[in-house]
C-alpha cells in the first residue's frame, strides 16, 4: 500500500501532538521535604557535648551523653494539621545509663515549613522550597527576637561522625561572634532522608571586669549535637 500525501501529513500532524504533549509535561520540581522525615518509627542518636558556665556561681559544667529521637506517632492538633509527636530520650555513664525519656517535642510538616516545638517554644527550621541564599525568620512563630536563617549550602555530599551522606543542607541560625555583649552562632545541617544530623550552639553572655575594663564571660553554652546511627 502506498503513503498518500494525506497519510503523510496525517502521521506528522500526530508525530507533533505528540511530541507538544510530551514537553509540555514538566517534572515535579525537588521541595526538599525529605530534609524532615516524617514517617512513625524513624529515629536518630546524637552524640552530644554540651560545655556550660552558670553566671552566678560561674561554675563550668562538661557534659558527655546521646539523645535518641524517634517519631512515635502522628496526632492532629489543634488547627487540624498532622503533628509529630518526637520522644527524646538520653543515656549517659552517670545518670542515665538506660534509654530514659527526656522530654517530649512535637513537629510539623507543611507545604512551605518544616516547624519544630522545642522546649514550649515553635520555631520555623526550614522553609519549602530549598534553595541557597533563601532567609526567613525562624522565630516567626514565637515571641522571641527576630533571626535570620539562611540556606548556605545546600545538597551536599558531607561526613559526619564517620556517617556519608550524599545531600546535605546547612542553615545558618545565627553569626553574631561580632557582638560583644551577647555573641553567638547557630548552625543546623540536615540530610535528605534522615533529618538533622548536625547542630552547633554557641550563647555567650559578657560584661565589663571592674578590674581591667575588659568584656569578660559572665556565662556561655557550647553545644554540639552529632549524628550517630538513624533509622526506621
Amino acid at each position: 500500500m502506498k503513503n498518500t500525501p494525506s497519510a503523510i501529513l496525517l502521521f506528522f500532524i500526530c508525530l507533533a501532538i505528540f511530541s507538544c504533549k510530551k514537553n509540555s509535561t514538566t517534572e515535579t520540581p525537588y521541595l526538599g521535604y525529605s530534609y524532615f522525615p516524617d514517617n512513625v518509627g524513624h529515629y536518630i542518636i546524637y552524640d552530644v557535648d554540651s560545655v556550660e558556665k552558670d553566671g552566678f556561681t560561674g561554675i563550668v559544667t562538661h557534659s558527655t551523653y546521646q539523645i535518641k529521637e524517634i517519631i512515635e506517632s502522628v496526632f492532629t492538633d489543634n488547627q487540624g494539621r498532622p503533628t509529630l509527636r518526637i520522644e527524646r530520650y538520653r543515656k549517659d555513664s552517670v545518670y542515665y545509663p538506660d534509654w530514659t525519656i527526656y522530654n517530649v517535642w512535637t513537629a510539623n510538616l507543611t507545604a512551605t515549613t518544616a516547624e519544630r516545638f522545642e522546649n514550649n517554644i515553635r520555631y520555623i527550621k526550614l522553609t519549602f522550597p530549598v534553595q541557597n541564599g533563601k532567609t526567613w525568620n525562624g522565630n516567626a512563630m514565637n515571641t522571641d527576637v527576630e533571626e535570620d536563617y539562611e540556606y548556605t549550602g545546600i545538597h551536599e555530599q558531607m561526613t559526619i561522625n564517620n556517617l556519608t551522606f550524599d545531600s546535605v543542607t546547612t542553615v545558618l541560625q545565627a553569626d553574631e561572634l561580632f557582638n560583644f555583649v551577647s555573641p553567638k552562632y547557630k548552625q543546623e545541617q540536615y540530610a535528605a532522608g534522615v533529618g538533622l544530623v548536625y547542630r552547633k550552639k554557641l550563647e555567650l553572655q559578657t560584661q565589663i571586669d571592674t578590674s581591667t575594663g575588659l568584656p569578660d564571660t559572665s556565662s556561655y553554652i557550647d553545644y554540639t549535637e552529632r549524628i550517630n546511627a538513624f533509622g526506621n
